[in-house]
This record gives structure tokens, sequence and C-alpha cells, in this order.
């Protein structure tokens, strides 16, 4: 009879999984490359594949889809080149770094048809692969099929699988993702570009795109953690069902956990693998989102980074160098979410004062400030002054930022302390 539902001491441990694979997921430090290469080979014998001849190790995501996006491309050819400035320009490393010796040997020079066919065997292309590596989830998800109910099923998505995943794949991978596509597409378009700098209009255009075409191939790369059948969600179900229920189902699953809590990410081929090393810093805020107030909130060990506030990502300036940012750069970031942060950064009061903001009204609780914001609410502000001097004899003013309806500034004043302007009568001030 399948089960259908856990009992008390079961569910109680569901909460110490999802953190347990949280942990797993958010690893940081140098990844265990002997125990990894072990679980690879383990995952490809489960999933009826001859284990890879070669794995190898990139020190960033970006370095292991840019990397990989090199094998089959002709060695020093445009695309090739555009490739490595790319990396380069956003890691800061000499071209005569670990990038050219980590890939240059799986890379086909022209006129070589051995290194060739070699490149070509170790092709990047993981959704040709990354099925069959996956398969063991399918085959553990049939073999549990009659042994829980569709409600326990659902219960282990919603309470162990959703927690998991919002953390490790939505506010870590994801962000991830993004801060690649963001960098990539547009330095290597301008790279090809430069190459073709002498062209006419017309064909530069064109070859730039066919060659954009070519790297789509990256965007897969990209994506594939995100999307596979075994990502850190699904294994730690499967892991709870077979250490806490007894049921006999991950056992074609081991290599992949091992894999998982000793490396990041990876992308298996037909006769090798990318595995990418784990973050050397990853910050996060108490919610679980990206953020570090003084530097990058993730990095990585070839000094790719990626800098955020809150789980907003922004640009080093903005976290490392908020006293440099302007007024009118700041009301130039089309993005909202990123212009809030750099207005918070640079603070209300310089902001203010350097955007030329308008003065609302003025009463004997003090100042209402407003400016008005493209395609964001406006920001309002009451200035008030601290009634008491301080000890050096200075008398303080203060800048609090108001719901934009309010319309004076005792109205402010008493929003923030959630009564009505009619209900503020203070008996005395400190």
């Amino acid at each position: 009879m399948a089960i259908d539902r856990l009992t008390p001491d079961q569910e109680a441990r569901l909460p110490e999984f999802a953190h347990e694979w949280q942990r797993v997921g958010l690893a940081t430090g140098q990844a265990d490359r002997l125990r990894t290469e072990r679980g690879i080979r383990r995952a490809y014998l489960a999933a009826g594949l001859p284990p890879p001849s070669v794995c190898i190790w990139a020190r960033s995501p970006l370095e292991a889809v840019l990397g990989a996006a090199h094998l089959g491309v002709e060695s020093g050819g445009r695309l090739a080149s555009a490739l490595e400035e790319t990396y380069l320009e956003l890691t800061g490393h000499p071209a005569s770094g670990l990038w050219g010796r980590l890939w240059a040997p799986f890379v086909a020079p022209a006129h070589d048809p051995l290194r060739g066919f070699l490149a070509r065997s170790l092709g990047f292309d993981p959704r040709a692969i990354g099925g069959q590596v996956d398969g063991a989830w399918e085959a553990a998800r049939r073999a549990v099929r009659p042994l829980i109910t569709p409600g326990l099923a659902g219960q282990l998505r919603i309470d162990l699988g959703a927690p998991v995943r919002r953390q490790v794949v939505d506010r870590f991978w994801a962000p991830v993702c993004a801060q690649i596509q963001d960098e990539v597409w547009s330095r290597l378009k301008a790279h090809l570009e430069a190459g073709h700098a002498r062209r006419w209009a017309w064909l530069r255009t064109w070859t730039v795109v066919a060659d954009l075409y070519r790297l789509l191939r990256v965007q897969d790369a990209l994506l594939a953690p995100t999307h596979r059948r075994t990502s850190s969600d699904r294994l730690a179900m499967a892991d709870f069902l077979d250490r806490v229920c007894g049921l006999d189902v991950a056992d074609g699953l081991q290599g992949l956990m091992e894999v998982a809590r000793a490396a990041g990410c990876w992308w298996p081929h037909r006769s090798g693998v990318v595995l990418c090393e784990r973050p050397t810093h990853l910050g996060l805020d108490p919610q679980g989102r990206l953020h570090d107030e003084a530097g990058p909130a993730v990095q990585y060990p070839d000094g790719w980074a990626i800098w955020a506030w809150h789980g907003v990502r922004v640009a080093r300036q903005v976290i490392e160098e908020p006293e440099t940012l302007s007024a009118p750069g700041v009301l130039a970031e089309p993005d909202v979410e990123v212009r809030r942060v750099m207005i918070e950064r640079v603070g209300n009061e310089r902001f203010l004062r350097d955007a030329g903001a308008d003065r609302v009204a003025a009463d004997e609780v003090g100042v209402l400030w407003r400016l008005d914001l493209p395609d964001d609410e406006p920001l309002v502000c009451v200035q008030v002054t601290n009634s008491t001097a301080a000890a050096d004899g200075a008398v303080r003013r203060y800048l609090l930022r108001v719901p934009p309806t309010v319309r004076s500034p005792r109205e402010a004043v008493a929003w923030t302390f959630g009564v009505e302007a009619s209900g503020y009568h203070p008996t005395a001030e400190t």
C-alpha cells in the first residue's frame, strides 16, 4: 500500500533536509575534485554511459560557458578571440593567464583533423547528453510513484523542494545567469563588430549576427543547470525518501548527490564534462537574497564577481564607491529597482539636494521635499531638526522618506509614528 502521509517524526525532519540541501547549493570554498570526479563516473554509469575521459575544471560559471563555447571553434579565429577577450575583460586577467592554458588543449586548430575530431567529440551540447545523465531521476520517479500517494508527493514538493529551489535556484543561480547574460552579449557583439570595422556596414551587421547565432550555445549552457531534472530540490526530495522514509529509490542518484555536495555547477558532454568551482564568497541578507554592503555578494576564484544589494544586482561602483554617484547618473538609470538602490546608497539628503528637489511645504514641524522620478513614484521626504543639541553643541537635521501622498510636514511626521496628522500632538520632543 502506498504511503499517504508522513509520521510526526518524519514531518519534523523536513526543515532539516531543506536546510541541508540549501547549504549544499550555497556552499563556498574549494571543490573536492576527487570526490566530484568519482561522483561523475558513478552518475554516468548509472545512466548507462561510459565515464567521461576528460574533466575540465573552470574557475567560474563565466569561464565555464565561454570556455566551453570555445570547444570546436577554430583556434585564433574571430569567434575564439571574441570569447577570450570578453572573458578577460570581465575578470581583468591578462591574456597569458590560466584561460589559455586551460582551454587551448581542447580547441580545434586549423588544418589539424585529429585535434578537430577530439574537439568535436567533446562538443558542447549539454542538451544531447544531459537528458541521459538526468535519466536517473526519471528512473527514481517511476520507482517511487507506486510507493507514495500524489498527496504526499505534493507535500514534499511544497515543504521540501520549494524552499530549496527558491533559495538555491531562484535567489542564487538565476541572478548568476542574469549577470552573465547582461555582461556577455553586449561585449561579444562589440568585439565582433571591432573585428569587422573595415567592412561595409551591411556586411558587418550580417556577419556579426551570424557569429552571435553560432554562439547561442552559450545561452543553452548558461540555462542548462536550472533546467536539469536533477536540480538540488529534486535531489533533496529523493534523499529524504531514501534516508528518512526508507524507500530504496535513490541508488541511481547517489553519484549526482555526491557531485552536488562536492562542487559547483557542471555540464555533461559526450566524452568529457565541464565542472565549476564553488564561489569563494557568497553574501546573503536575512531573507536569503544576494547582498553585501562592502564588496561583491558573489565572487569566484578567477575574480569574476556580482555586486548586489538585498537581491538587486548593481554595478560595483554602487556598493564600493557610492560617494562617486551623481544625481544625473542616478536619474539616467533605466532600471527602477537599481535606481532605488542607488538613491539609498547616495542618501536621500544629498540626492534631493543635487537633483534639485522641490520644497513643497514647511511648518513648525519641518520641511517637505519632493522629487518626481521617471517610471517610479515620487521621492518625498520630510526634513526635521533634532530639538536637543548634541554633545558638541551641533543641532542635527534628519531626512525621513514618507509616502508621496502626504501634503505637509506635520502629516509626514505623524505618518512615521503611525497616527493621523490631527492626532499628532507631542507633549515633549527629544
